[in-house]
């Protein structure tokens, strides 16, 4: 059963030297990492959210990139505070050569952290916890699942306990022991101290763990593997911690296929989900004026300058999540609250986008106006007093009318989702009747009243300097 190797290591109890690795946790390791390409969709259900089963997918290509999505519970469920969930997001995680990428689904824009920045302590935006992006293949190497995120086949070698695996000494002493159980490779470590842990060791199926289980005194955590081959390789079918007798938390591995020959060599942000014209915001390190965030333009990282201008040419134009966004069309995995929610803040955002034109357009207006004509200091005091007047006036009558600018922000947000363009032109129309009284402050108010400031030397001036031929371009 057991091959030439087996049958060595089978012979007796190997009593091993402090530093030195068993044949058998090699084995293990070296099986794990051999794992470098495939994908593998798994769940998990814990003890502190008990019903609820969390569904992930986990990408490897051939030159070490991986991806990890977080698609949610059974009822699409992505993150909880508490007992208390949150959103429906699905959560992207990319590791590749430009850094470590995060990317909500359906949003328009990912973060990024360079693998070897060194930002300026105000500029540090840290790095997302390990835990929050599992490498599914390290599963079933130590009780503690966190510490095979974090750590790798590394925590085959390091701290021991699920419940204090932050040890207090740096230079903990091992005693090692190996022994034969039919067919079966039980490997113990012990501690000074008395703390211990056990890997029964299958080696065939692939050198999996059966069984870990750890034992400091206090606790027992038992980390309990059922296996199963996908293709030619053996790897945990489930996966079930156990905590002083009490199930702390479960893997089950639903579908999973390694090391094909038509695994990606690497990934890029379109296997992330990035679509032209989506953001990538820096969180390490900064680009700097006039550009904050990269521009995805389907292929790479560009300057947003770069990106408008292929859009404005034609070469590039926006992916279907940016269309959309543009007709204002929300998220699907908004729930219907923060659907409500979002209506709402975008009717207060056209609400107040009518309010704000009386104050920005008007108030250039006034200052163009001024600098034209050359405007003394008393002059320029009465154009800005009939500006304020103008604006009080056009505000007032915004603030009366705002039930009915709410009303046909709905009705329009309702055209657009139904595709009606009758309506939604016939809607826009209203939207400007009910502005007409405001345009004509404007026209009939303020622009009068400003013009009746200047003298008619000053508008000879200004007539003679806009009539004179510019000389810009003169040898």
């Amino acid at each position: 059963m057991c091959s030439h190797l087996c049958s060595i290591l089978c012979l007796l109890t190997i009593q091993v030297g402090e530093q030195s690795k068993p044949e058998a946790l090699l084995a293990l390791e070296q099986a794990r990492r051999s794992l470098f390409s495939g994908a593998v969709r798994w769940t998990r259900t814990e003890a502190w959210l008990p019903g609820r089963e969390f569904t992930s997918v986990s990408r490897y290509a051939a030159n070490g990139d991986r991806i990890h999505e977080e698609r949610g519970d059974q009822d699409g469920w992505v993150m909880y505070s508490g007992t208390e969930p949150l959103s429906k997001y699905p959560q992207l995680y990319m590791v590749n050569a430009d850094g470590t990428w995060s990317f909500r689904e359906s949003q328009c824009l990912a973060q990024l952290w360079r693998p070897d920045a060194e930002p300026s302590e105000e500029e540090w935006n840290p790095l997302p916890d390990p835990h929050e992006m599992p490498d599914i293949r390290w599963i079933g190497l130590h009780p503690s699942s966190r510490l095979c995120f974090e750590l790798g086949t590394e925590c085959l070698w390091g701290s021991e306990s699920l419940l204090s695996h932050a040890e207090a000494d740096e230079a903990p002493r091992f005693e090692w022991e190996q022994t034969e159980r039919d067919g079966k490779l039980e490997v113990t470590r012990r501690r000074e101290g008395g703390a211990t842990m056990t890997w029964l060791i299958d080696p065939a199926r692939g050198w999996n763990a059966e069984r870990i289980c750890s034992r400091d005194g206090r606790n027992e955590i038992e980390t309990l593997c059922a296996l199963k081959q996908y293709g030619e390789v053996w790897f945990p079918e489930t996966v079930t911690t156990v905590v002083n007798g009490v199930v702390r938390e479960t893997y089950v591995v639903r579908a999973a296929a390694f090391n094909q020959p038509d695994d990606p060599v690497r990934f890029t942000g379109t296997d992330l989900g990035l679509e032209p014209g989506f953001s990538v915001s820096p969180q390490n390190y900064r680009l700097g004026p006039p550009y904050y965030d990269h521009a995805w333009d389907g292929e790479r990282m560009v300057d947003p300058e770069e990106w408008r201008e292929a859009r404005r040419t034609g070469k590039k134009k926006p992916g279907p999540t940016v269309q959309a966004r543009l007709r204002g069309e929300l998220s699907p995995y908004l729930t219907d609250e923060q659907r409500s929610e979002w209506r709402e803040h975008d009717r207060e955002m056209a609400f107040r986008a009518q309010q704000l034109r009386p104050s920005s357009e008007w108030e250039r207006y006034v200052k163009e106006f001024i600098e034209r004509y050359r405007l003394d200091d008393e002059q320029t005091q009465k154009a800005m007093s009939v500006l304020r007047e103008c604006q009080k006036t056009g505000h007032h009558y915004l603030n009366r009318k705002k039930s009915e600018f709410y009303r046909l922000q709905t009705e329009i947000e309702k055209a657009r989702e139904a595709r009606d363009q009758p309506e939604l032109k016939r809607l826009h129309e209203e939207v400007r009747t009910l502005r007409k009284p405001v345009n004509d402050i404007f026209e009939q108010q303020l622009k009068a009243r400003l013009e009746r400031l200047p003298t008619r030397r000053q508008r000879e001036l200004a007539e003679a300097a806009t009539s004179q031929p510019s000389t810009a371009n003169a040898p």
